[in-house]
Formats: structure tokens, sequence, C-alpha cells
């Protein structure tokens, strides 16, 4: 089923205080050559393209995708969501859009709170390729979490740009331009993110692989002027789910130029083009700043910056810099 434009132009469709285009429990749908303009509700749902599945554990969708859509006005421009874990979609396309200036996030793909103990994933094989995301500020009345995005095995973001995000949020974390957790097996590449804030000390930065991520690469970016780390590798989280992962051949420019962006909110570990997960350091092992910044095949440019660009902190998680 194909839902889009006929003839001449593109349609508009304009939402209220809901999504303008809703995919309930059914695979096989395409959304194309829309422009769909919400009414900045904050009604939760509220999405430009809303897919959402909360059918019984175990039933998963397939080949979904959104090409050439533009949205704005609502609380997320595209949003792929399930209810349970394992019951959610399959071979997600999000193609060639643009997302801004909407409340909470470009581009949002959600699960059901993560188990690390028992790892399950609601969507598989999610694909995110010539998206721009610009304008979408962050919601400054949400206290507790960042605004989403995660629950995935297997997936990518590529050619893809993210820029003038955040600064309005009242959480303690978040945003990020581009970013992961509670996912496996994710590749970020050929991406560029820039001059993302945030309202806080945490986070702001360009690109993130954050807690409960494994298996995934973060490579082949370019970042520049964000509040926070141009790259970030995190976790809180006192748990063996985040491991294996590669950071590599990436290029940050004037990134965590205002001493924001710090993974805990101090300042002294958490900001660089390359931090490790500082919760879960080695006992007796102090953050090791690296003022030359000596990661292997990456260039970086402090161009004045009040913290470095690259801050290393030693500790057991397996993570991979090159």
């Amino acid at each position: 089923m194909v839902v889009g434009s006929c003839g001449d132009g593109r349609a508009v469709i304009e939402g209220t205080d809901d999504a303008a285009v809703v995919v309930l429990d059914t695979s096989g749908v395409e959304v194309r050559d829309l422009t769909l303009v919400g009414a900045g509700s904050v009604r939760p749902g509220s999405a430009g393209v809303w897919f959402f599945s909360d059918l019984p554990d175990g039933q998963v969708l397939g080949n979904v995708a959104v090409s050439q859509v533009e949205a704005s006005g609502f609380v997320n421009g595209i949003e792929v969501g399930s209810e349970h874990a394992g019951n959610g979609f399959r071979d997600v396309r999000i193609e060639d859009s643009v997302v801004h200036d909407n409340r909470d996030a470009g581009v949002a793909v959600y699960g059901p709170e993560f188990d690390p103990a028992a790892p399950r994933y609601a969507h598989e094989e999610v694909s995110v390729t010539g998206v721009t995301a610009s304008g979408n500020v962050d919601d400054p009345a949400n206290t507790r979490r960042n605004t989403r995005s995660g629950i995935v095995r297997g997936g990518s973001v590529s050619r893809s740009v993210a820029h003038d995000n955040g600064g309005s949020g009242g959480a303690g974390e978040g945003p990020v331009g581009i970013w992961a957790y509670d996912s496996t097996g994710i590749v970020i590449e050929h991406n560029l993110s820039y001059r993302n804030r945030t309202a806080t000390l945490t986070d702001g930065g360009g690109f993130a692989l954050d807690q409960n991520t494994a298996d995934s690469v973060l490579q082949y970016n370019l970042f520049y002027d964000n509040h926070g780390p141009g790259s970030l590798v995190h976790t809180g989280q006192d748990n063996d789910a985040h491991h294996g992962s590669t950071v590599r051949f990436n290029v940050s420019s004037g990134d965590a130029h205002d001493r924001r962006g710090h993974a805990d909110g101090r300042p002294d570990r958490g900001a660089g083009q390359g931090r490790q997960p500082g919760h879960r350091r080695a006992a007796g092992s102090p953050a090791r700043v690296a003022p030359g910044c000596s990661c292997r095949n990456r260039e970086v440019s402090r161009r004045g910056s009040a913290v470095p660009p690259c801050l290393l902190v030693p500790q057991p998680v397996d993570v991979i810099w090159t």
C-alpha cells in the first residue's frame, strides 16, 4: 500500500492534535511524497508519520517505508514505536526526508523498557538514509528523560544531517544530533552533525552510542560546533550490555566548546571527541585527558575549546578506538 501524492506537486496534510499519517499494526506500507504540517500539539502520538504496533508478543511486521516526506510542527517528525519487545517492525526504511521544527525529535524509534539481563529488541533492520533534521528543540517541560531513540537490532544511519537541534529540554540527559541506545548492530556512517545544543550540562553532542548499545560502529562522520562532545560512547548502567563497539575515522572541530555536554554533568570527566563510559572506570584509575588527542586515524581540531575534544577514561568496557 502506498500513501502519497498524485498529479502535479506534493499533497499537504495538516495535522491537528494527532498524527497526520497513522499506520497501526500493519505491514507493507510506504508513505511518500507528502508535506505534513502539525499544529504544534504536545499531545503524545502527535507525529508527521507514526508507525506503531501493539500486537501480542512475537508478531513482527515487515516492510514499511517513508520517503520524500517533509514533517514539521509535531512532537516527532517521523516515529516508529512498539508496545512490546519482539513485536515491532522489520525492514524499516526512512529515506530522503526533511524533519524540522518539531518539539522533540526529527526521527524517533522506540520500544518498551529494555531489560539488559535478557535483551530483546522491538525492531530489526532499520535504515535511515538521506534525512535532514533541524530545529527540533526538545521539550522544556520534560524533566524526566530524553526524548527516545533505540530498541533496535540491526540498523544504520547514513548520508544524513542533524543540525541546530536541542537547547530547550529540561531533562538531565540528551539531546544528541544522531545517536542510538538500548540497541545492537548499529552502523552510523557518512553523516554530518553540527550546532546541536543542550540546555543543561549533559549531552548536546554530535553523535553517540549510548547505554546498552553493543557491537555497533561510528565511522566516517563529520561533527562541529556542538555544545557537547563530537562523539560519545557512554553508559551509566551497571551491566554487561554495553560492549564491542568501534569508533573510527571521524573528524571533530570546535565541539564541547562551552563546557556543556558532559555525560554525567561533571566537566572533568564528561567532554570529549571520544569519551569512553566514565561511570564504570576501574577502581583507582582516574580519567586521563589526552591533550594531543592521539586517537589514531582521526583528525581533531580544538579551535579554542574550553575543554579538550578528546578525553579517554580507562575502564573495563570493550570499546575499540582506532
